[in-house]
């Protein structure tokens, strides 16, 4: 089975300077539009570590997230990070597993580990009632992603270029901006793919984002609240 995404160029990136034209040439849409419906959580062990790399990202080196759902009472989360080295590595794929704690009122969300030790994850997500919904986006794009919550308020990412590349987050009820969160980015990224999971309380969102260098692809996550 052919790998779903392209295979790494091989020529140099582009100066920022040129960034924008080739991104607006060469780049189809890459998130998927799901419908907005809660989802029960994983029920069996997933793939060993090789065999999802292969599956997720071909032949090209890549960090892989999952999301694994929030608890009941939204104040905790759970998601995996594959990392796919490339077959080149001498490195084997690993998946790392992450159990957080979720504080803040609006915004960005502040993410703290939970104990980990001698947890055993699925049966954990499933014995605590974990569950999954995902947002469905009524705009995808290769560099900018937006999506309404069910309460109201419009959540909205993009890819910019500035002094280096950007990913922004924003916020929006109505025409009232409720926050703007930026991340400086250390590479250059040509689209991006965003998966977005609501809360059981319908404010809270995390987000894993897929980002698309030609040459590998990074993953980035956050947690983020559209209501105080």
């Amino acid at each position: 089975m052919s790998p779903p995404f392209p295979a790494p160029l091989r020529t140099p990136l582009l100066a920022l300077s040129a960034l924008g034209l080739a991104l607006a040439l060469t780049h189809t849409a890459l998130s998927q539009v799901t419908p907005e419906r809660p989802t029960e959580p994983p029920r069996q062990q997933p793939a060993e570590p090789a065999e999802a790399c292969l599956a997720a990202c071909g032949s090209t080196p890549c960090e892989w997230p999952e999301f694994h759902g929030f608890s009941p009472d939204s104040h905790r989360l759970g998601f995996s990070l594959l990392k796919c080295p490339g077959p080149d590595s001498t490195q084997k794929p690993r998946r790392f597993f992450h159990l957080r704690s979720v504080q803040g009122k609006l915004g960005r969300l502040g993410l703290t580990p939970l104990p980990i030790k001698g947890v055993q994850f699925f049966r954990y997500f499933l014995r605590e009632g974990f569950s999954i919904t995902r947002l469905a986006p009524s705009d995808a794009q290769p560099l900018s992603w937006s999506a309404t919550l069910p309460n109201g308020p419009r959540l909205s990412i993009e890819l910019k270029t500035e002094k280096s590349m950007v990913l922004e987050v924003s916020g929006w009820r109505g025409q009232e901006l409720l926050f703007r969160s930026k991340t400086d980015l250390a590479d250059i990224y040509f689209g991006m793919s965003v998966g977005a999971f609501v809360a059981p309380d319908g404010r809270r969102v995390f987000l894993v984002v897929n980002l698309n260098a030609q040459y590998k692809w990074d993953a980035w996550t956050a947690a983020f609240s559209l209501s105080p």
